[in-house]
């Protein structure tokens, strides 16, 4: 009986121990596969951070190339633009400079205005004094000619410059008359009576009449202005000079009365 007994507890010994066995062994693969788990989970987990903080990286240089290129491409652009405004600033102190000149051009030109409509209407009236008191020839064509700068002078609407351009126009053809000599036919008055004759102007020095029968001449007197005999021996220089004007004769000496210049 006490060796059954024996024999009994020793059996159930062995299984206790089998059993606790049994348990370890299934204890330590049940950890394992938790280990397991867990690093394969730190595993994946670090292959996701690694991937993304590579997707990072990529977008970060592609960004950095763009912004590189987007620095050269305003570095240019401010260069330019830094040239151009040297450039303006250059041209805007030329424009000031050419616009002070501009306002003192326009002062001289106003001061010019102011001074030469007074100076212009002198000229205009003393030219038509010459006119009435000299010599009388190509009278109409003279006094319609001092008629027409008179009305211009007169015209508020008429610039300066219009106003200078006909008065000297005026003054050029007075003083070309000085350079010409001309005969015509026609009456004048000697000693109240009008009497047809050949009228020689010399320039605008004298005036000269020859009668039609070549046996009498006269002359215009500015200061008493009116037309005055001469002596016969006048008669042949005044001719010749006709004839010198009328290019029928070489040109030659001749002794005409001119007298002296009157003021």
């Amino acid at each position: 009986m006490e060796n059954k007994n024996n024999r009994k507890q020793k059996y159930t010994t062995i299984i206790c121990l089998c059993i606790i066995i049994l348990l370890m062994f299934s204890g330590y693969g049940f950890c394992r596969g938790k280990i397991f788990e867990k690093v394969e989970k730190a595993v994946n987990s670090s292959i996701d951070v690694r991937q993304k903080t590579q997707r990072e990286l990529d977008r970060w240089e592609q960004k950095k190339t763009e912004l590189i290129v987007e620095y050269d491409r305003l570095k240019q652009e401010e260069e330019f633009l830094d040239e151009r405004n040297k450039t303006l600033i250059r041209e805007k102190a030329q424009h000031e400079n050419r616009l002070q000149s501009l306002i003192l051009q326009k002062k001289e030109s106003l001061k010019i205005q102011k001074d030469m409509l007074p100076f212009l209407h002198n000229v205009q009236k003393e030219l038509a004094k010459s006119i009435s008191d000299g010599l009388p020839f190509l009278q109409y064509e003279r006094k319609s000619r001092m008629d027409k700068l008179e009305k211009i002078m007169d015209d508020p609407d008429v610039s300066i410059a219009e106003k200078y351009r006909k008065t000297m126009e005026a003054l050029f053809i007075e003083a070309g008359y000085g350079n010409t000599m001309e005969i015509v036919r026609k009456k004048i008055k000697i000693k109240g009576q009008d009497v047809l004759e050949d009228v020689f102007r010399l320039g605008r020095i004298s005036l000269f009449a020859l009668s039609l029968d070549r046996k009498s001449a006269a002359y215009f007197n500015v200061t008493e202005h009116k037309w005055l005999l001469l002596d016969n021996k006048y008669i042949k220089p005044i001719y010749s000079a006709m004839e010198i004007s009328r290019k029928r004769i070489t040109a030659e000496l001749v002794s005409l009365p001119i007298g002296r210049l009157e003021n």
